[in-house]
């Protein structure tokens, strides 16, 4: 199976924010501006007339872009103009910025910014602030970003600058979105597009509704995303602003990739591509390249994923865009690290890290430190895997980046384990905890938030397109006899009884998603005893103190590899047979040492029939029956013996546990506040999940000695047997 590495960023792809205004107006208005350039003369008019070629050519052909700023700052030398000179300079940091090179663009932008101090242009001061915001947004700098926008902000308002103090809070909402703080962006993004809307800036309205809908998607609220990237497309159509088309398109396709609708992510990924390269806009091309990789990397086709990222890689190169080149390299490496092709992997994490430096991109710099650590923990280069996650660690905690943090603590716990250090690997493991539980709450919600909000997206898409059909209907009708306008209409009457059926029995299926989903999470919380973590806890403890570091290291390995399969596989629908029984052999093994006075064994049986390495099961179902046994087979003190088994008959798959223990009639008489058992109930809720079928059931089994005494319990999960 291949290693999957974690990564913190879809990257902002072709969420081209337009709050960070690129200002792209397409090859037709540059064309119409180049026709008028011979018939200029040498004045400032020119200088404005090459400062805007070159500014409409960031994006498109960022070498035409330095070239036409470079003749306005010469002219304006010789004219001796300072507010062109200014201009210049900053267009030239734009363009800069456009490709990545964020150290010329920032000396591009002083320069300016100095430039335009001489001659008390405020505004231009203030758009130089903006830039460097900008900049430092680019490159994971976000108080530094945060700082310069206020000061920004400050200036507009004082000049009455409306549009610029709302360029500004787009802006500021594009830190927030960075930064996952989503209702903060969506509050200034929905504030700089009141702005817009009153100043009947169609354009930069747009943008504002393309930012929202993004944040809604990322919310898990794909309606309301559709809805507002629709809006974005019907402004950008009508203005006939074909680049703003493209990101509208690539916006759409991360709604369906979100959900997992691939197809649907290809199809207007690839309408995106197309519209790129009707004027020749490589730069998205390029992006879009690595975004279709994205898709396939996603359904595990690492050869088709490979082929786009390495597309991405050559257009990027080709054009400068440090950028583009570095997210390529990073990508190929992690398709490389999941087939353990680590040499490979290493070498373009390499070239990654090389331009994310260049570039100054510190989150990214962190993420790829992380990964290159995992793969040197893959190779058993363990020095070499302390070291990167250590740097990966550092630059994260500084930028207060969760996740990094989260997937660098939980490798140093794995790392420390394997090489006999248990007092690290046991602190390291805890704060992996603190900050794997948090983000876990936070991502069962949101699953739970998307189901719904798919159901209502998929709903009202099938309503739109029965309603569009239905007054299409209508209207084409209008003209024709009252006859033909009764039989269509008792056509639509059954088509509109079909279309009403077909949306129950889809909201009907939806929300038995919905109340599964719901159910994996009710499971998830109560998979593992919190008394059996934390007395694994106080275990790993006792063996530090008393010095015996093999037997803590050794139990620390086998928890964290516990939790980690709960975390991993609970909201899986299948898992082998063979990985479910090494999970149970971990907490059995850990379950010994807790309950040492009981001498608790453990017998497997599994028929030959069965390949356990290709038998599917839902995941840990031996190991909640074994944990109810556990808890109430047997007395304090009782020695006793637990037989897993596992039957093939026919078609049906036999998954039972049974104990020798003291039977439920006496277990229920012993119980106390201290000892509800929930076993039960928590079995009844998997079968609900994993499998609701008809063939599926749980049952429990009372056992009786030859005199009919109580001899023990025997519960079993039965369903269909499925393989790969």
């Amino acid at each position: 199976m291949p290693m999957k590495v974690k990564t913190i960023l879809s990257a902002f792809s072709l969420i081209i924010s337009c709050s960070l205004y690129a200002q792209k107006q397409g090859q037709a208005l540059i064309d119409s501006m180049l026709r008028e350039l011979p018939m200029s003369k040498k004045d400032t008019g020119k200088v404005m007339l090459l400062n805007l070629i070159g500014r409409n050519y960031v994006g498109i052909n960022p070498d035409e872009a330095f070239r036409y700023c470079n003749e306005a700052l010469l002219l304006a030398n010789q004219l001796k103009w300072t507010k062109g000179k200014a201009l210049a300079y900053y267009n030239l940091g734009v363009a800069n910025s456009g490709i990545s090179n964020y150290p010329e663009s920032q000396a591009d932008y002083s320069t300016s910014l100095a430039l335009y101090k001489t001659i008390n242009d405020t505004k231009g001061v203030a758009d130089n602030y903006n830039g460097f915001a900008i900049l430092n947004i680019y490159q994971g700098n976000f108080p530094a970003a945060i700082s310069y926008l206020d000061t920004c902000i400050r200036i507009r308002a004082a000049i009455g600058d409306k549009k610029g103090e709302a360029d500004c809070s787009n802006n500021l909402g594009s830190i927030y979105q960075y930064r996952g703080n989503l209702p903060m962006a969506l509050y200034c993004y929905n504030a700089s597009l009141q702005i817009f809307i009153q100043l009947n800036d169609k354009e930069r309205t747009g943008a504002a509704y393309n930012n929202i809908g993004t944040v809604y998607r990322l919310q898990g609220n794909y309606l309301q995303a559709l809805e507002y990237h629709l809006k974005a497309l019907k402004v950008d159509a009508i203005l006939k602003k074909t680049s703003n088309l493209i990101t509208d398109n690539g916006n759409i396709a991360n709604i369906y990739l979100e959900q997992k609708n691939y197809a649907e992510a290809l199809k207007y990924n690839h309408a995106a591509i197309e519209l790129a390269q009707k004027i020749n806009d490589t730069a998205s091309v390029a992006i879009l390249s690595n975004n279709i990789g994205d898709v396939y990397y996603q359904q595990n086709n690492y050869p088709l994923a490979l082929n786009d990222y390495s597309t991405a890689l050559k257009m990027g190169t080709e054009i400068g865009n440090n950028n583009v080149v570095a997210n390529a390299y990073s990508k190929i490496g992690q398709v490389y690290a999941n087939q353990n092709k680590f040499p490979e992997a290493l070498q373009s994490y390499d070239k990654g890290l090389i331009m994310f430096r260049e570039i100054g991109d510190s989150i990214r710099i962190a993420n790829t430190y992380s990964n290159m650590a995992v793969v040197y923990f893959a190779q058993k280069r363990f020095p070499k895997a302390e070291k990167y996650y250590t740097l990966a660690l550092q630059i994260s905690r500084q930028l207060g980046e969760i996740s990094v943090q989260r997937s660098t603590h939980e490798g140093f716990s794995n790392l420390y384990a394997a090489t006999g250090r248990p007092d690290k690997a046991l602190y390291h493991y805890k704060q992996y905890i603190v900050l794997k539980d948090s983000s876990e709450n936070i991502d069962n919600v949101r699953k739970i938030t998307q189901l719904q909000n798919k159901f209502d997206f998929d709903l009202k898409s099938d309503s739109i397109k029965l309603d569009t059909e239905k007054r299409f209907a209508i209207a084409d009708e209008k003209n024709k006899t009252k006859i033909r306008t009764g039989l269509v209409g008792g056509v639509s009457f059954i088509l509109l009884l079909l279309g009403g059926f077909y949306f129950y029995r889809k909201r009907e299926h939806d929300q038995n998603k919905l109340q599964q989903m719901q159910l994996k999470q009710d499971a998830l919380k109560a998979r593992l005893d919190t008394h059996f973590v934390n007395a694994s806890l106080e275990i790993i403890n006792v063996f530090i103190e008393n010095g015996d570091k093999e037997a803590a290291s050794n139990y620390l390995l086998k928890f964290s590899r516990l939790i980690r399969h709960v975390l991993d596989n609970s909201f899986e629908t299948n898992v082998t047979l063979k990985t479910d029984i090494e999970f149970l052999n971990d907490y059995f093994q850990l379950v010994k040492l807790q309950y040492v006075e009981n001498h608790i064994h453990y017998e497997l049986t599994i028929d030959e029939a069965i390949d356990p390495g290709n038998t599917l099961v839902p995941p840990m179902i031996f190991q909640v029956l074994v944990e109810n046994a556990l808890r109430h087979a047997f007395n304090d003190g009782q020695g006793g013996t637990l037989q897993v088994k596992v039957k093939k008959q026919g078609d049906i798959l036999q998954c039972s546990v049974e104990d020798n223990g003291i039977g439920r009639k006496a277990a229920r008489s012993l119980q106390n506040g201290e000892r509800t058992s929930h076993g039960t109930g928590i079995a009844e809720k998997l079968m609900k999940v994993w499998r609701p079928n008809s063939q599926s059931k749980f049952t429990i089994e009372d056992l009786t000695d030859t005199e009919g005494k109580p001899a023990g319990t025997r519960a079993t999960f039965t369903f269909p047997f499925t393989t790969y």
